[in-house]
């Protein structure tokens, strides 16, 4: 048994340093096509066109990546995508430097990319479930959010570096770079589990099916799964509606001043990721309905200092920014102990099709928020649709924890 923990502990970390090298690498790439495109086709509304043209092959091969998750070895699955993304990114800069690369083979290049992350990424999540002890997860769970973040927070600014100093050329030299050592790392993972169902053909179809059946049969996992997709629902407009329209539009904050918000909430994140690695002494899946409320309270707060503030900005700013790494330390204390539930609870062979459709409804509860907090942004202010929106979600949770009470 010890033997089998040591390898499961040397797995993981495998997996963690692979996952450090890849996410730092793909966080380079993001940040740089937007810049490749403008660069293009000198073209905003072509950029436009390329984003959704990428989202609409992930949106609907997303809920049956999990089917495949299930019946091969995650590790296998997890090389095999790493290996395909190397390839189309070195396909991608062999076109750059024989200068033969065109939007439409971009856009095809950039799609095999995405949904190649996305099938890696539900992989990753069920194979987390499968190496670490359910009374470890949290702990993993936020040492992986911890490389995640650091991720996010140092790439961008090395990627749009080196490709204001280097050019794409050099970007994609780099992240190739990454990518080769994120499989030299998962090739020293020791893994050999068990796969389910065995022996069945692979049906897409009848499998997702089976999964949906699954899932609506495990009622406290759906009311916690829907909680959370409501969640993404009301709060996804934040960076794109809510936060440019209380500090840029009503308070005339300059726009350098404005990616302050951004960085304030992802030191948040960091320090929350690191928090969670390292605590003992809280039971954050049972706080989880208070940190539900708190991340709801915080963001209300920000709402009231808004309309409350008007005649001190820059003592609302400075406000502001404080509540904003709340924002980020609470949010991370809420999807941590949220994704270790769903890891603990949803049995390994359906892990797979749930996370696929987990991610699905992100998907598409996403945009519709964004639509619907845009919509009523513009009708009654940005501050007063941000205290709405989490006044609702702080329903919600009354009625998915409370209710489980009575």
């Amino acid at each position: 048994m010890k033997e089998l923990q040591q390898d499961n502990y040397h797995s993981i970390h495998c997996l963690l340093i692979s996952r450090s090298f890849s996410e730092f690498g793909f966080a380079m790439y993001s940040i740089t096509l937007p810049l490749i495109i403008l660069r293009m086709t000198h073209s905003l509304s072509k950029s436009g066109i390329f984003f959704s043209i990428l989202a609409i092959p992930v949106l609907l091969i997303t809920p049956f990546t999990g089917v495949l998750v299930e019946r091969v070895s995650r590790k296998a699955l997890i090389l095999i995508c790493l290996l395909i993304n190397t390839c189309v990114l070195g396909i991608q800069l062999a076109a750059y430097l024989t200068d033969i690369m065109r939007f439409n083979l971009l856009i095809f290049l950039a799609i095999i990319v995405a949904v190649i992350i996305s099938l890696s990424d539900i992989a990753t999540r069920v194979m987390f479930s499968e190496l670490v002890p359910e009374k470890s997860l949290e702990k993993f769970n936020g040492i992986k959010s911890l490389i995640d973040n650091l991720s996010s927070f140092a790439a961008p600014m090395i990627g749009t570096t080196i490709y204001a100093f280097n050019g794409i050329k050099f970007v994609l030299t780099v992240v190739l770079g990454c990518l080769i050592c994120a499989i030299f790392s998962l090739s020293k993972l020791r893994y050999c589990k068990q796969l389910s169902p065995k022996n069945d053909k692979i049906n897409f179809f009848k499998d997702f099916k089976d999964g949906l059946t699954f899932i609506r049969s495990k009622k406290e996992v759906l009311k916690i799964a829907i909680l959370a997709m409501s969640l993404n629902f009301f709060i996804s407009g934040t960076d794109d509606i809510i936060n440019p329209g209380i500090l840029i539009k009503k308070y005339g904050i300059s726009k350098s001043l404005f990616g302050l918000s951004q960085t304030m909430f992802i030191l948040g994140v960091i320090f929350a990721s690191w928090f969670v690695s390292h605590n003992k002494c809280i039971n954050l899946h049972k706080k989880m309905p208070q940190l539900f409320v708190a991340n709801g309270i915080t963001m209300i707060l920000i709402g009231l200092a808004s309309i409350f503030m008007v005649l001190v900005p820059q003592m609302f700013f400075i406000t502001f920014l404080f509540l904003e790494s709340m924002v980020g330390f609470l949010t991370i204390l809420v999807n941590i102990p949220l994704t270790s539930y769903f890891q603990s609870k949803v049995p390994i062979n359906y892990q797979g099709r749930f996370f696929a459709f987990f991610s699905f409804t992100a998907q598409v509860s996403i945009p519709l928020g964004i639509g619907l907090t845009g919509v009523l942004a513009q009708q009654i202010g940005p501050d007063y649709a941000y205290i709405i929106n989490n006044l609702l979600v702080i329903c919600l949770v009354y009625f998915v924890f409370g209710a489980n009470k009575h």
